[in-house]
């Protein structure tokens, strides 16, 4: 009996680290659902497109950025401590965005969301895939997967609130405010469910530096970095331009943009868990090279067809699967060619190519205010899906090559 009631609590403690990273990444991904603000900040302060995304560019490329000093916190303080860290600065981070209203100026949200909130959903998310994979010695990818699967859900759910209820009722200041709330509850309730400590602490090499200084002396982490930061282009034009695509080429209908942005997040989300499941079965690289060339051929019809709202839904869905693969897929990916040990750290580095996607936003809509068209950010994004094809080819070539003892 007393090994039964062990069994069963190790199992409910595992299930406990999911559920604890689902909520930490459903808290981070609420910024997902950005985009139905660019249109209503558009019309309110008269801003351009530009200035109506800063904010959500700032807020990726802060959280790319603190993604690996974050990660070394959770390789130190322990992952517990880190993401409590993160709670407490998304909360005033859409708090202080409410007051745009007062303040009138573009600059105050990416000075507050933006900023504050980068670097809270950096220490909620750097601690799921280092958690996790200390704690689960089978299905760490699917595992993995099904934590962040909140990341891409968010949007599922908050986007459409947003438009039919939350904007029009409470207007955006109020809609930040509701927000800030519900994400602090969601990510303070998470960072309970997650451990400490990596069990494995006697594996873990305490000096940060040298993490740091093994990796950059690795090809193999250069070519993680850079397939990963050309991958994700494509997933940020679309969770940053599609709305506003649908809405001003295809129809005026706030509700087709929010069905773009849910079907793109739905896919991203509920995807994840099935490409971490099938990376068990077929290998990661198998998955990451289909979904990138896929996501190339979509993105580069796009770009050249004339706008239509069928061809848009095809591309949310073939966008959103590829997003999945690379987030769901990417911290097992990363350790399998640079190792488990200081994953927080490891991961860390390589994410920090997230902030690449992010300026490829803000350089989407500035290109779209300049040209009236957004054809050339489609394009560009699709050659960056094929760039990211090639590399991983080059990396998995070059690391056969290795293994044969032949590099």
């Amino acid at each position: 009996i007393a090994d039964t009631i062990h069994f069963i609590g190790v199992i409910m403690k595992k299930f406990g680290i999911i559920l604890g990273g689902f909520l930490l990444s459903f808290s981070g991904g609420a910024a997902y659902s950005w985009g139905v603000f660019t249109v209503p900040l558009m019309e309110l302060f008269e801003w351009n497109k530009f200035e109506a995304n800063i904010s959500f560019t700032v807020f990726m490329m802060v959280f790319a950025v603190c993604m690996l000093p974050a990660g070394m916190a959770a390789d130190r303080f322990g992952y517990r401590f880190v993401s409590r860290i993160g709670s407490f600065l998304l909360l005033p981070a859409y708090l202080l965005a409410s007051l745009v209203g007062a303040v009138g100026h573009s600059w105050w949200l990416p000075l507050t969301h933006g900023l504050i909130g980068g670097i809270g959903c950096a220490c909620v998310y750097s601690v799921i895939a280092p958690a996790i994979r200390s704690h689960f010695k089978k299905n760490t990818s699917l595992a993995v997967s099904a934590a962040v699967m909140g990341f891409g859900l968010a949007s599922v759910f908050i986007a459409p609130i947003k438009v039919k209820f939350l904007i029009p009722g409470l207007g955006i200041s109020g809609t930040l405010v509701v927000m800030g709330i519900m994400v602090f509850i969601g990510s303070f309730t998470g960072s309970f469910l997650m451990p400490d400590k990596n069990i494995n602490e006697n594996k873990i090499i305490i000096i940060p530096a040298k993490v740091v200084k093994d990796a950059l002396s690795n090809y193999k982490f250069y070519l993680l970095w850079f397939i990963f930061a050309s991958f994700v282009v494509g997933g940020f034009l679309s969770i940053g331009l599609f709305p506003s695509y649908a809405r001003l080429n295809i129809t005026s209908e706030p509700e087709f943009s929010a069905f773009v942005v849910l079907l793109f997040s739905g896919v991203n989300g509920f995807g994840r868990p099935l490409a971490g499941y099938l990376s068990e079965k077929i290998g990661y690289s198998k998955i990451i090279v289909t979904s990138g060339f896929v996501q190339f051929i979509f993105l580069l019809m796009l770009g050249l067809l004339p706008p239509s709202g069928n061809l848009l839904i095809m591309v949310s869905v073939v966008t959103g699967w590829s997003f999945a693969v690379i987030l769901g897929l990417y911290p097992s990916f990363t350790s399998s060619i640079l190792g488990n040990e200081n994953l927080g750290t490891k991961y860390g580095m390589v994410f920090t190519g997230f902030g690449l996607g992010a300026m490829a936003l803000l350089g989407g809509s500035f290109l779209y205010d300049l040209s009236g068209s957004f054809s050339t950010a489609f394009i560009s994004a699709a050659l960056a899906s094929f760039v990211s094809v090639i590399l991983i080819f080059l990396l998995m070539y070059l690391r056969k090559r290795q293994s044969r003892g032949e590099a």
